[in-house]
């Protein structure tokens, strides 16, 4: 087998708010992929600790030993973990198996170990990548009950798996670089004015340029993603804020509320004032 030849099956997919101490290392029985959501943390494996900072990337074959730990014991930090086979040989196991500490880890339990070279040893992509959206992606299309769920969630963790490996191998670090140069301006300006051409003359490129690299390691055009990126913040508004509809949609950067409830309906499925019980 090789790495075009890989159809994976994801077991589950979960989000934690990480603020707890374990001292243990932890093994499981099936492949992780883990993203840092938000905040830093320091993940130790074999190979020695690594500095995780937002948006940075992990796959743990099954059966290496691995811990995670707060970076600042006081600051708490967002993890995302999808469960996986690199294959569909053992899809009929869809329950979650809990990782065991070393010294109660029954290997005979192992469900599927990678067994390509490329996926031999912990990839660990430390900082951001460009791949948190996608992964956050797998994970929401893992909520919902469809009968095409599997389908895309093997073709997303396909694409991610294979640009983990592609970084590791630091064949697109440059671009890689770039579109995660894009994806921190967006951050940091979403609730801004902004356009292709304000963000390349920012990063002193073309837009066409840039616009083109962007789509090729992200996978999505930055309008979508700008788009995508306020939809989520005003999502999160709206279930804390006592702003009104109008105003967070001002707040996210949209142009008028009409335009928030349009988007906003197209992704989600139903109204902003539904959230609100309106």
């Amino acid at each position: 087998m090789n790495l075009s030849e890989i159809r994976p099956f994801v077991r589950s997919a979960s989000y934690f708010i990480w603020t707890w101490t374990d001292p243990n290392f932890s093994i499981a029985y099936d492949c992780r992929i883990f993203a840092i959501r938000d905040g830093e943390a320091i993940l130790r494996t074999n190979a020695g600790s690594t500095a995780l900072k937002k948006g940075a990337v992990v796959f743990i074959n099954a059966a290496q030993p691995y811990r995670f730990s707060r970076a600042d014991v006081n600051k708490p930090f967002k993890l995302l973990c999808i469960n996986l086979d690199v294959t569909q040989r053992h899809s009929d196991i869809t329950h979650f198996i809990q990782p065991n500490h070393p010294k109660d880890f029954d290997v005979s339990r192992v469900i599927e170990r990678a067994e390509l070279d490329e996926l031999a040893e912990p990839i660990i992509i430390a900082e951001e990548c460009g791949l948190l959206e996608r992964i956050l992606d797998v994970y929401e299309e893992y909520q919902i009950d469809s009968d095409c769920r599997d389908t895309r969630i093997s073709a997303l963790v396909t694409d991610i798996i294979i640009s983990l490996v592609r970084l590791s191998r630091g064949s697109s670090s440059r671009k890689s670089k770039l579109a995660a140069a894009i994806k921190v301006y967006i951050h940091e300006h979403y609730n801004e004015r902004i356009t292709n051409e304000s963000i390349a003359a920012e990063l002193g490129y073309h837009p066409y340029y840039l616009s083109r690299i962007f789509r090729e390691e992200v996978g999505v055009s930055m309008h979508k993603y700008l788009l995508d990126y306020r939809l989520r913040e005003a999502q999160s508004l709206l279930g804390v804020s006592s702003e009104s509809i109008e105003q967070i949609a001002l707040d996210c950067g949209f142009s008028s509320s009409a335009h928030f409830a349009a988007a906003y309906k197209a992704k989600y499925g139903y109204s902003p004032s539904n959230v609100r019980g309106n």
